[in-house]
C-alpha cells in the first residue's frame, strides 16, 4: 500500500509525508512496533532506491529529520532494529544522492557513474551502523 502511495505521486515530499508518520512508531517504547514501523520504512526505500525516480525538480525539505529518526534507531537495543535501521539509513542516502545527482546533471555539472559507487559503497549499513552521525554530516554538506 505504501509503495502504492508513492507511485500515485513520487514526490520527495510524499516519501518524506509517509516516513513522518511511520516516525511516530519508530520511537515507541514497544519493541515489536519499533521493529514493525522500521521494516515498513525499509523497504519503501528499497523499493523507491531500486524502482522509481522521484521527481527531480523537487526537493527533499525534510531530509536531516528523517535520517535524524533513522539514525537514532541505529543504536537501538534491539539488534534487528538497529541493523534494519542502519539498511534504512543507507537507502535513504541513496534516495538523496541519486536526487543530488540528477539535479547536478541539469546543471551540466559531471559526476561519474564510479564517483556514484563509490559514494555508495562509502555508505554501506555496516558503516552506518557504526558511525550515524557522519551521515547527517554528509547530507548537510549537500545543501
Amino acid at each position: 500500500m505504501l509503495q502504492s502511495l508513492i507511485l500515485e505521486n513520487p514526490v520527495p515530499s510524499e516519501l518524506e509525508r509517509i516516513l513522518q508518520l511511520l516516525g511516530s512508531w519508530m520511537q515507541s517504547r514497544e519493541d515489536c512496533l519499533r521493529e514493525r514501523a522500521v521494516w515498513c520504512s525499509i523497504l519503501l526505500l528499497n523499493f523507491v532506491a531500486t524502482k522509481i525516480k522521484l521527481d527531480e525538480a523537487s526537493p527533499f525539505t525534510r531530509l536531516g529529520h528523517l535520517v535524524a529518526v533513522l539514525g537514532i534507531r541505529c543504536g537501538d537495543p534491539v539488534k534487528a532494529v538497529s541493523s534494519k535501521a542502519a539498511e534504512g539509513v543507507h537507502h535513504l542516502v541513496s534516495i538523496a544522492w541519486r536526487h543530488k545527482i540528477a539535479q547536478l546533471d541539469r546543471k551540466n555539472v559531471e559526476c561519474t557513474e564510479q564517483r556514484n559507487k563509490e559514494f555508495l559503497a562509502a555508505w554501506s549499513p555496516t558503516v552506518v551502523l557504526n558511525s550515524p552521525s557522519r551521515i547527517a554530516e554528509v547530507i548537510t554538506s549537500w545543501h
